[in-house]
């Protein structure tokens, strides 16, 4: 638990007159799959004038709580017929209609989560011009048991009992609670993070491993408003290796301070938290989002992906006043990740679409014997290497340098250690520079031009990639 905020009831803060919009999965069939993300549609409710959202929480039936990972809204801002109302499908398919790919991500739950309640002087808009017209309810289904529908599971054999398992049937979803008495400030949701795709590397039998995403300035410096934004709330998420994740904010090349940290954190007890005091955002901030995982339970590596048994590093930050910033967030190009392995020939190897008598890059990082050298060249890639910088609007707009190569900022320096005793500080170790091929020790590496344009991994790799696995679990 954060010591940022004791628990604490604040239903008394919320007006009689308050109402609820609950947006509920419709009795889903949960498949037999070990990882399901299941996206149901809603379309807003007309209103005669602007609401403003003051709580969230979720509605989880208990029958299915160990089932249900997360919960996420997200909001679509397009105008959209009624044919596209109370559409359910499996999300990041073939299956979803691109119009309801909305990615601005307003509300957030996941397993041990709480209600949320907005501060006193902030609400989440719905109802006018330029409001979220429909809602995308995505829920992520744990299934590890593959359990399907009408099938007989021998159990308890000292009664010789037959149990006949139903389908799982789901209507858990989330609660807002809304007002028509306007607050003076309008909430904003910013996701930053490590793009959810394979790009996402952690060796395995590793006691501590340490995957860096950062916010680049070159972003906030175009998105986030010239007054700068106030952060009032944040969550942090990974998956089962997560240890301790914390967000670094750092203005004109100097670190100022955290956007929130966890030391201890639980996969089972994921809270969205709100700032004793609230944080200022300016033009030209980096926000580094560092995860810490430990893998020495597994023999494999784990990369980046949807199910539970892949791991993710993302951060949603809650701030005013409302503007279009949305998502902005990080990786690494696999030509650097492959480095980690020296004696790899890159001309042997395609990194983009595939290429004859050549091996992916997927397949190399997978099949790999990692050893400490291996793990270590791993490790300095990630505190080194170029970043491929995301930065969009809530509608998906991107701002220029948008799946563009960027330099890693040096500036951002390993964590110096706390003058708390209480925390023991741990961090990691820069290198002096990318581990190198044994083909390009003998010559003279050629000048990188500046400004390539990379393929997008977050909505392209990640919707393919999230089809090749939740059809092969």
């Amino acid at each position: 638990m954060s010591l940022l905020e004791p628990a604490q009831d604040k239903s008394s803060t919320i007006p009689a007159t308050a109402k609820q919009l609950r947006l509920l999965n419709p009795n889903v069939t949960v498949p037999n799959d070990a990882t399901t993300y299941w996206c149901q549609s809603f379309k807003m409710p007309v209103f005669d004038r602007k609401q403003h959202i003051i709580k969230f929480g979720a509605f989880v039936q208990k029958e299915n709580r160990d089932h249900v990972h997360h919960i996420v809204a997200y909001a679509c801002y397009e105008k959209l017929n009624d044919s596209f109302n109370n559409l359910g499908y499996t999300c990041y398919t073939p299956e979803m209609p691109k119009e309801l790919m909305c990615r601005h991500s307003i509300a957030i739950w996941a397993i041990g989560g709480e209600d949320f309640y907005f501060p006193d002087n902030v609400g989440f808009p719905i109802g006018s011009p330029g409001d979220p017209t429909y809602i995308i309810i995505e829920t992520h289904f744990d299934n590890p048991q593959k359990r399907s529908g009408m099938h007989t599971l021998l159990e308890h054999c000292s009664r010789s009992s037959i149990h006949l398992y139903a389908d799982i049937k789901d209507n858990s979803g989330l609660v807002f609670t809304y007002i028509d008495t306007l607050r003076p400030m309008e909430a904003g949701v910013l996701e930053i993070g490590q793009s959810v795709s394979p790009v996402h590397v952690i060796p395995p039998k590793t006691k501590q491993f340490v995957t860096i995403s950062v916010c680049l300035g070159n972003c906030t410096s175009q998105a986030v408003p010239v007054q700068g934004i106030s952060a009032f709330a944040y969550m942090l998420h990974t998956h089962r290796l997560g240890q301790k994740i914390r967000i670094r904010q750092f203005r004109n090349e100097k670190e100022i301070g955290n956007l929130g940290r966890d030391d201890k954190y639980d996969f089972n007890y994921q809270l969205t938290k709100t700032f004793p005091n609230e944080k200022k955002i300016e033009r030209g901030d980096t926000l580094v989002l560092e995860c810490f995982y430990d893998s020495t339970d597994r023999n494999t590596v784990t990369f980046g992906g949807l199910s539970t048994k892949e791991e993710m590093c993302l951060a949603w930050l809650y701030y005013y006043p409302k503007s279009e910033f949305s998502y902005c967030a990080s990786e690494i190009h696999p030509k650097n990740l492959i480095r980690a392995f020296k004696n790899v020939d890159p001309k042997t190897v395609y990194t983009g679409a595939p290429e004859d008598n050549k091996t992916s890059w997927y397949d190399v990082i997978s099949n790999a014997k990692w050893d400490d050298e291996s793990v270590k060249a791993m490790q300095g890639i990630q505190t080194l290497a170029d970043l491929v910088g995301t930065c969009e609007t809530r509608t998906r707009v991107e701002y220029p340098g948008h799946n563009m190569e960027h330099k890693f900022p040096l500036f951002v320096q390993p964590m110096a250690a706390s003058s708390d005793p209480c925390i023991k500080e741990t961090s990691w170790v820069r290198p002096a520079a990318l581990p190198t091929f044994v083909s390009e020790q003998s010559t003279t590496a050629k000048p990188k031009s500046a400004g390539v344009s990379l393929v997008p991994f977050r909505f392209v790799g990640v919707c393919v990639w999230a089809v090749l696995m939740l059809s092969s679990t």
